[in-house]
């Protein structure tokens, strides 16, 4: 059962308004343009996910929310959460295209597209360990303890 959707981007929103307001010799409005197109390939990633999920039932209780804003030691945001009586699943989705390389000196992850071109991204991994952890810490400051699983969803099939 999905008990929460997801919700309204206002980061996209906003950063949408910004470069449409932006005249097109600003310096800042590729660099803007660049941030809008992340954060839409962002929702994009977790609506494929959310539409999975929608497809499917399974044979036991369970809850699922999406675009989760909590705060333990920071502020952190889940993309779903897959909730049984047994485990607690974490999903980090990742909509990004081209050929992808997890690096691990120095941790990241690495786009290169068709063009050439080359882009590194935070480490998923790293993110996803470091939203477990902070989950872990959320769940225990409410007296909650249940194991804890995470994965990395890839869910454009142009990666």
């Amino acid at each position: 059962m999905i008990n929460k959707s997801g919700s309204i981007n206002y980061n996209y929103i906003g950063l949408q308004a910004l470069y449409e307001r932006l005249g097109n010799d600003h310096p800042m409005k590729a660099l803007i343009h660049s941030k809008v197109m992340s954060v839409k390939a962002g929702i994009n990633g977790e609506a494929i996910i959310e539409g999975i999920f929608n497809k499917y039932a399974f044979p036991f209780e369970y809850n699922i929310m999406f675009d989760l804003n909590l705060s333990a030691d920071g502020k952190f945001q889940i993309d779903a959460l897959f909730i049984s009586r047994h485990y607690i699943l974490m999903l980090e989705s990742k909509n990004i295209i081209g050929e992808l390389s997890f690096e691990r000196e120095p941790f990241c992850l690495r786009r290169k597209l068709e063009s050439g071109h080359v882009d590194i991204f935070e480490s998923p991994e790293v993110q996803l360990e470091r939203n477990l952890n902070m989950l872990h810490r959320w769940l225990e400051n409410r007296g909650i303890q249940i194991p804890l699983v995470g994965a990395i969803v890839l869910s454009s099939t142009k990666s």
